[in-house]
């Protein structure tokens, strides 16, 4: 009973896991699927997954072929055989020998790409510590995200990603945009237990090897320059964007005034763009901060956590009816169940990020540009544009400022929020029909 108990945890566990990590996995196909669990699954050499196939075990091992693809939770997984369509796997190592027809996704501790590995599509993880070994063959782009990577295969287009050290070996057909921190203090997160694959040593920063070569542009941002090794090829040349030194805190002046210009630049487009598309409304809700204050404040409290709560209720819906459908055998069911659930989670995630980018900004602003001018040019507070350009010039100026910046952002976030949570609730109750009196029931 006991042993039963945990496979339907482990199950559960694994579904959930699943649905909140792979947020960007778009709807599945339409063939059938075929859900697996247990201590230890092997897709033998001589067998062949007509679907995609959903796994939950200690360890998975493919040997075999995969028709469509593979959607994994374990402490380790290994493919050697193929698998037709992408990868999704969350793992402590993951281990890719084989042939990937398409995309690989992983987030794990360890991501190891042998020297036999083909990967037709894109590789975007999110590790500890990423590895292509020489011979290894990515034709798509690789994203990372995470502590380090140690690429010496071939990549067919850009590498993209941000790290704390990066050291390229292998060749690249595109470009190499990457952000490396270069940290010294900064220590690898250790697992326990520890996996099985060899995690390789990295120097600190970014490096790159005699034997790279790459066929497009470098642009990386860093605290210190990369060493270029002698025989590095890089044909479209480079460009390095110095940062903040990650012991020190120190910005570099230039790229800091740089930085701030662009995101002038860029929040202004977006306010002009918005007062035109949609003046009645930018204003409404300005008025709103500007007259509510304090209220919109807590409403913008209660409407981030109720953004956080409606994420996790799709995610967790999504990962119990794709779990119990898994169970009754309805495969070709929850990769739609699972896609639709990712969809919907996506676009309220994107949705919240893009009003607290761009429209909160747009919002507040010229409240605070309104203010300011009253006490300057009282007959230029009213001007259409000028309390928005004002507001935005103050926004920009406190944002460069270390802690004090990151207290506005807040602010300006809450107060929109706050804005657009009363003007929801006034859609609401402006649409309810007022009850009627009952006819003969009237007062006198």
């Amino acid at each position: 009973m006991n042993a039963r108990r945990k496979r339907w945890r482990r199950r559960l566990t694994a579904a959930l896991l699943l649905s909140a990590l792979f947020a960007v996995w778009a709807a599945g196909p339409t063939h059938a699927a075929e859900t697996r669990g247990g201590d230890n699954v092997v897709v033998g050499r001589d067998e062949v997954v007509e679907g995609d196939l959903y796994v939950s075990a200690t360890t998975v091992t493919v040997d075999g072929i995969i028709k469509g693809d593979l959607v994994g939770a374990a402490s380790r997984i290994t493919v050697n055989g193929t698998v037709e369509g992408d990868i999704l796997a969350a793992a402590q190592d993951v281990v890719i020998n084989g042939v990937v027809g398409d995309d690989a996704r992983a987030f794990a501790q360890v991501v190891q790409i042998g020297p036999q590995a083909q990967l037709r599509g894109d590789l975007a993880v999110g590790v500890l510590s990423l590895e292509s070994q020489a011979g290894s063959v990515v034709t798509g782009d690789v994203l990372v995200g995470g502590y380090q990577a140690l690429l010496a295969g071939a990549v067919g287009h850009n590498i993209l990603g941000g790290l704390n050290r990066l050291e390229l070996r292998g060749t690249t057909s595109g470009s190499v945009d990457v952000g490396v921190s270069g940290d010294q203090n900064v220590s690898a997160v250790q697992f326990s237990p520890t996996g099985q694959v060899a995690i390789p040593s990295v120097p600190v920063g970014l490096t790159i090897a005699d034997s790279a070569r790459i066929e497009g542009k470098l642009t990386y941002r860093a605290p210190r320059e990369a060493t270029l090794n002698p025989g590095a090829q890089i044909v479209g040349g480079s460009t390095f964007e110095q940062i903040a030194d990650p012991v020190n805190n120190v910005q570099p002046a230039p790229a800091q005034g740089l930085r701030s210009l662009k995101q002038f630049a860029g929040l202004l487009l977006a306010g002009l763009l918005l007062l035109w598309l949609v003046p009645t409304w930018i204003h409404g809700m300005t008025d709103t901060v500007t007259t509510k204050p304090l209220p919109s404040m807590a409403w913008g409290l209660v409407a981030f956590v109720a953004v956080i709560v409606a994420v996790l209720i799709i995610v967790v819906t999504t990962g119990v009816l794709a779990l119990l459908l898994g169970l009754l055998t309805l495969g070709s069911v929850v990769a739609w169940v699972i896609g639709f659930g990712l969809l919907a989670s996506g676009a309220l995630v994107f949705g919240y990020a893009t009003f607290t980018t761009y429209i909160a900004v747009a919002i507040v602003a010229p409240v605070a540009g309104r203010w300011l001018l009253h006490y300057v040019r009282p007959a230029w507070a009213e001007s259409a544009y000028l309390p928005l350009v004002v507001g935005l010039v103050l926004y920009v100026l406190l944002k460069a400022v270390p802690w004090l910046g990151t207290v506005i952002n807040i602010l300006v976030v809450l107060l929109a929020l706050g804005a657009l949570w009363q003007w929801g609730r006034a859609q609401i109750q402006r649409g309810t029909p007022v009850a009627q009196p009952v006819s003969g029931l009237q007062p006198a």
